[in-house]
């Protein structure tokens, strides 16, 4: 596609060039090639043992601890209070680590490090729940309604002296206050009953429906009520049993259920009930993804014009809000946004004017029909709320300096701090980026010395016994499917990264003025004069002064016939390699810490280059030549060129005649990397 549409792909008035080239891209011979079938590779032999041969197999300890001693039970025997057993609590978590029970009953007050005291993990307690509260705040404990879709707010008075199962609003409704708050969960919730529970064993209903809850005492389920007296912490031991049984709850349940269908609501996600997600989901199932980036640029075009034509307006509008409104909401459209929403039907049709006066930070929010309302009721009204302001601020102020901190408290203090100077590095994810020659448009980049020193350590390692276990090695170096012995090219590749690392310079990047790229071409020819074989190979580089260099030369014999051992007689991948390695490592110095743009007409080696290695010894070794820890690197980037485009590839085949265009030019020698020798030249 590239190559296709080298003129660009802006439209024109013949279309979209990509859509003219698609379907010649699809019938191409290299995308063709692509699809082709690849032979199985052939059957591994089992792989080294991640044990070396000189070590006897580990013995398996046996396991020990209490769980496996004869006659021992499989988890030590804790006893529940009572309190948490009839909220559904257990001893410890699955792993068999002790819960505090105190803690969990609000009464533990032993010292707490890491969330855990001398009894056990301060966790809750609840079945299932784990999280960090107390079990008689847990909003899950013994929640039947919960567990059938419904969202319950509990309300009770604060004098109220027994214990609940789920966390209780307080709210006295003696109080105007309390049917306010009533009143507006009522009229934005989507509430399909109300249960009222009067001080007598009776339920308050207006539907007949009620009386499937009359059941005896022994109906319900087999228990024992407590005697009647004082418990052991002096209150009242029938206060453990205000609570409803779990069938109970479930009949309470099963009740609402015959309710809701009565009246035809059906429990299900908001999500799932908004038309327009189902608009878009309908849209994308069905249209094609140019079909939908069509459609998006339609309707990008229509707001387009309509901000166009509310420009005016805006200004205007936005003149008669606040000053503090208008300087949070700089440069935003509202009366745009507005517009858009309404065509699209954005169910939150309050939001705009909230954005123009501001969203309130005390009372009643106002209903979004956009996301599930939430059940937090006030306990206090805002005139209540600015009385007792004068009396609430001091103590909630001596609250906070009366606990001290915690233990990170100094730590959070200190990288929270931000009226400290600028460092002039900064370390992120084990990266350090040093500013320290910012001013002179340079920022360097590299490991931190512990990261560095981690890594020595395993290379050294790896090189020494010339094997690798994959679970041995650090994280930042990846993990290989299975343990391997390295062969020579493998170690060699391993010691260069360690040199890199440990001695090589910090990577520096140049924040210089946006320049032309340097372009470097190459190419790589294999012939035959009867059964002997020359390889060639040409390189050709343009700078953006205008400046050009050419070479033409003969690849030394004993390296090609190193590439032909074994059988192998058309090595013209490796001739292209070659030529690649030769024009980089020759034309470095002069283009270090600048653009380059590499220009190869062979998809193989345009491949290893990009990968930075092969699975072929031959072509990581011509690959390991390019890696110098001491150098300087250029910026890279490689591409393909088609053989008729390509200016290296007369020079490759001794020929400088077809490059007049390009004079004056320089005609150079370079070395080979392989031998330390100049190249013999063909062209010069």
């Amino acid at each position: 596609m590239a190559e296709k549409t080298r003129d660009g792909i802006k439209s024109g008035p013949a279309g979209r060039p990509c859509d003219e080239n698609f379907d010649a891209c699809l019938d191409s011979p290299e995308f063709l090639n692509l699809l082709q079938h690849r032979f199985a590779p052939p059957a591994s032999s089992p792989g080294p043992s991640k044990q070396k041969p000189s070590e006897e197999p580990a013995t398996k300890k046996p396991k020990t601890g209490p769980q496996n001693l004869k006659g021992a039970s499989k988890g030590n025997f804790m006893r529940v209070p009572s309190e948490l057993l009839a909220l559904g609590c257990v001893g410890a978590t699955t792993k068999g680590h002790r819960l505090c029970f105190d803690y969990n009953l609000r009464r533990c007050k032993l010292p707490v490090k890491d969330q855990r005291c001398g009894k056990g993990l301060h966790l809750c307690a609840v079945k299932g729940c784990r999280k960090m509260h107390m079990a008689v705040e847990c909003p899950d404990k013994g929640n039947a309604a919960r567990e059938h879709g419904y969202r319950v707010l509990p309300v009770d008075c604060k004098r109220n002296r027994h214990k609940p199962r789920c966390r209780i609003v307080s709210l006295d409704l003696s109080e105007a206050h309390a049917w306010e708050v009533l009143e507006y969960i009522v009229d934005t919730c989507d509430v399909v009953a109300v249960h009222l529970a009067p001080k007598k064993t009776s339920f308050l209903s207006n539907r007949s429906g009620i009386h499937m809850m009359q059941k005896f005492c022994g109906d319900v389920e087999p228990h024992e009520h407590a005697p009647w007296g004082i418990s052991a912490d002096g209150g009242f031991a029938t206060a453990l049993e205000a609570q409803y049984p779990d069938a109970m709850c479930e009949q309470l349940v099963k009740f609402v259920d015959e309710l809701c269908s009565d009246k035809g609501i059906k429990i299900s996600p908001a999500s799932l009930q908004q038309p327009r997600a189902h608009r878009c989901l309908f849209e994308h199932l069905t249209k094609s993804p140019m079909d939908l980036v069509k459609l998006r640029i339609q309707r990008l075009k229509l707001w387009t014009s309509w901000a166009r034509d509310l420009a005016k307006d805006e200004s205007e509008y936005k003149l008669t809000l606040d000053p503090r409104v208008r300087a949070v909401l700089g440069a935003k459209r509202l009366l745009l946004m507005k517009k858009v929403a309404e065509e699209i039907g954005w169910p939150d049709t309050e939001l705009f004017s909230e954005l123009a006066t501001g969203f309130r930070l005390v009372g009643n929010a106002t209903r979004s029909n956009v996301f599930q309302q939430g059940l937090k009721a006030a306990t206090l009204s805002e005139e209540q709320l600015m009385r007792d302001a004068k009396f609430l601020k001091p103590a909630l102020l001596g609250k906070i300096r009366a606990s001290g901190g915690g233990e990170h408290s100094s730590a959070l203090y200190d990288i929270t701090e931000k009226l400290l100077p600028f460092e002039r590095s900064a370390e992120i994810l084990g990266v350090v980026f040093d500013l320290g020659l910012s001013s002179e448009g340079r920022v360097s980049i590299s490991n931190k010395p512990s990261r560095v020193e981690e890594l020595n350590d395993a290379l050294l390692g790896i090189l020494n016994e010339k094997f690798v276990i994959p679970t041995s090695m650090p994280s930042v170096l990846g993990k290989l499917q299975y343990a391997v012995v390295l062969e020579e090219s493998q170690l060699k590749a391993f010691e260069t990264l360690r040199c890199r690392l440990c001695s090589g310079r910090p990577k520096t990047s140049l924040a210089d003025d946006v320049e032309k790229p340097v372009l470097i071409f190459t190419d790589g020819a294999l012939e035959y004069e009867g059964d002997a074989a020359k390889a060639t190979i040409g390189g050709v580089s343009l700078k953006p002064d205008g400046a050009c260099e050419v070479f033409g030369c003969a690849v030394p014999d004993d390296v090609l016939k190193r590439w032909q051992d074994g059988g192998k007689t058309h090595v013209i991948g490796l001739v292209e390699l070659y030529a690649c390695v030769v024009s980089l490592l020759h034309w470095k110095p002069d283009v270090s810490s600048r653009r380059v743009i590499l220009f190869v007409d062979n998809w193989p080696a345009l491949d290893v280059l990009v990968k930075g290695t092969s699975l072929q010894p031959e072509w990581r070794e011509l690959l390991l030549l390019l890696e110098d820890p001491v150098e300087d690197n250029f910026m890279l980037w490689i591409a393909r060129v088609p053989s008729a485009s390509n200016v290296a590839d007369h020079p490759s085949r001794g020929s400088l005649k077809e490059l007049e265009f390009l004079r004056p030019y320089k005609c150079v020698q370079p070395f080979c990397p392989v031998t330390k020798l100049p190249l013999k030249s063909t062209v010069c």
